[in-house]
């Protein structure tokens, strides 16, 4: 292969890993990731609400974060003391693996948020338990959008930060191939891929469209197409003939994109 060729097949893959920043962070095991390395470094040292940001930049970045919503929940709860939204996180926990090993102990700690929370209530004569259980569900309710306010805000960053790193690198590898003597090469043709549409499917009926993978979620696709995670319900809306739910994602669905 010659050196012209070379240089396509180069920038290629580098616009491919450009492209592609979350699919190649999910090859990696949770623990392993370098922000969440991160924020056990930081919390060693005691810079707690640093070491917050890293781990909700995993789970920004992650369909599935597990242990990262432990250690959140767990800094929410002993150095932060917002009890609501450690209760959201160690339930995050649970949803992901019910039966992880530290299930029991995140059990225990969902009970200590309850009544730490419980505490921290006004003990007014008109407010019984069932008021402060109401109080607490609807706290608890708008910290779940508050996380995922802050974990937008987080994958935003590492977006950013990845993108800027990796451009640099690839305006280097294109300076350098610039600088190379060429020689004329043939350009093998650009075969594009045959599909057979049916007539009810969304590619059919004209617009943009997005073919489900392993562990995507609505709001993970609403976050790829649109760039904000909020737009869910409107790929659910136009998909109902095909979703009868909007956890019944399977990989191979065609979706249309509003």
């Amino acid at each position: 292969m010659d050196r012209l060729s070379s240089g396509f097949a180069l920038l290629f893959v580098l616009f491919f890993l450009v492209g592609c920043p979350q699919r190649t962070q999910e090859l990696l095991p949770e623990t392993q990731e370098r922000a969440y390395r991160r924020g056990q470094s930081l919390q060693r040292e005691g810079n707690h609400r640093e070491a917050l940001i890293a781990f909700e930049e995993v789970i920004a970045g992650r369909a599935k974060a597990p242990e990262s919503h432990l250690e959140v929940g767990l800094i929410y709860l002993n150095k932060i003391k917002d009890p609501v939204s450690a209760y959201y996180h160690f339930n995050r926990y649970l949803a992901i693996k019910p039966d992880g090993e530290h299930a029991s102990r995140v059990k225990e700690q969902i009970t200590a948020s309850v009544k730490d929370f419980m505490r921290s209530l006004p003990g007014e004569p008109l407010m019984d338990e069932v008021e402060r259980l109401d109080v607490y569900t609807r706290l608890q309710a708008t910290e779940e959008q508050n996380t995922a306010l802050r974990g937008e805000v987080s994958r935003l960053r590492s977006e950013l930060a990845q993108w800027q790193e990796r451009s640099g690198t690839l305006a280097q590898e294109v300076s350098s191939f610039r600088n190379q003597p060429t020689r004329q090469a043939a350009i093998a043709p650009i075969v594009v891929e045959q599909r057979t549409i049916l007539p009810n499917s969304p590619a059919a009926q004209g617009g943009r469209t997005y073919t489900v993978q392993a562990g995507d979620t609505l709001s993970k696709i609403s976050r790829e197409m649109y760039g904000n995670a909020g737009r869910w319900q409107d790929i659910f809306a136009a998909n109902r003939e095909v979703l009868p739910s909007q956890n019944a994602l399977r990989p191979g669905q065609v979706l249309r994109i509003p």
